[in-house]
């Protein structure tokens, strides 16, 4: 799978206590099923369902927009290039729970790059046919409507972006060292020699000086009692996070800083994952959540 739309947008860190002070591009939105016969929605970052509210989701379809088109401004319309997207939660009985526009990023032909609606709301989980929903997409586009029943879920859905934008392999990630010198060097994970789908990892020195790794995701952050029950883990050590939440300028980019201390020296390819433990609002008993995100990889020499 490849992606072949940029979201052009920045996100600056927010750790600016810690002392890091980068700037971030996020990657192109991904994972691109060829010959999709109705619409089908999946987290721009893992390439995967179900997806969660907040997130930030790439639809794949047909005969969507009539060209391409990006949003340029903030907060994001809800109407772009004569295409519009709408969430809703259904209850057993098809009653509308919910029912949200969905924030556009881009639109082309094939693809649409939206948010699923921040304040969507699902059935309490209270168990029995009370608990029960389903999710429906409806998108209107110059050409007509379209509908498709997705897979989305009340409990968060956490995905991580790669740098080759597959959901796979390599973290969209960068490693940011305090020198005893005094001053800081950022740099990025990967390479990427022949552009999209050739990034490697670059070997990362974690003796050089006080090392952190800022991951970037979606699907993290919006749940209750965020950012409690969050663990990142590297192999089978969990890393200590000193920051995480939400972009304060890119509408559902979730941020994840972590130190990465110098007994991980040698390593060389880590696998890293960020895991979600809570309950969504119900019956605690049957509403708890234990969800990872897909695995990324570093190299650390």
């Amino acid at each position: 799978m490849t992606i072949s739309k940029r979201i052009q947008a920045a996100a600056m860190l927010m750790a600016a206590s810690a002392g890091l002070n980068a700037q971030f591009v996020p990657v192109p939105l991904d994972s691109h099923p060829a010959d999709v016969p109705a619409p089908q929605m999946v987290s721009a970052a893992s390439g995967t369902a179900p997806v969660s509210a907040g997130s930030i989701v790439s639809i794949y379809g047909a005969d969507f927009a009539n060209g391409a088109t990006s949003a340029t401004t903030l907060p994001l319309p809800v109407e772009l290039g004569g295409v519009s997207a709408n969430f809703t939660v259904l209850d057993i009985l098809n009653f509308p729970v919910f029912s949200g526009a969905m924030p556009l990023f881009y639109v082309s032909p094939t693809q649409i790059n939206a948010r699923v609606p921040a304040d969507a709301v699902f059935q309490p989980c209270n168990a029995g046919s009370g608990s029960v929903y389903f999710t429906h997409l409806q998108i209107t586009t110059p050409s007509g409507g379209q509908t498709a029943t997705v897979s989305a879920t009340p409990a968060p859905a956490p995905g991580l972006f790669t740098a080759n934008e597959t959901g796979k392999g390599v973290a969209a990630a960068q490693f940011v060292t305090n020198l005893p010198d005094g001053t800081q060097t950022i740099m990025q994970v990967a390479e990427c020699p022949g552009g999209t789908g050739t990034c490697v990892p670059v070997p990362l020195n974690v003796n050089a000086g006080s090392s952190a790794l800022v991951l970037w995701g979606t699907g993290i952050s919006e749940y209750s009692t965020f950012p409690q029950g969050l663990t990142v883990m590297a192999g089978n050590q969990p890393l200590q996070v000193f920051y995480a939440g939400p972009s304060a300028q890119y509408a559902g980019l979730d941020q994840i800083n972590v130190w990465m201390p110098s007994s991980l020296a040698g390593s060389g390819m880590v696998n890293l994952s960020v895991t979600l433990t809570g309950t969504t609002p119900g019956v605690a008993s049957t509403c708890s959540f234990n969800v990872t995100s897909n695995v990324v990889t570093i190299d650390i020499e």
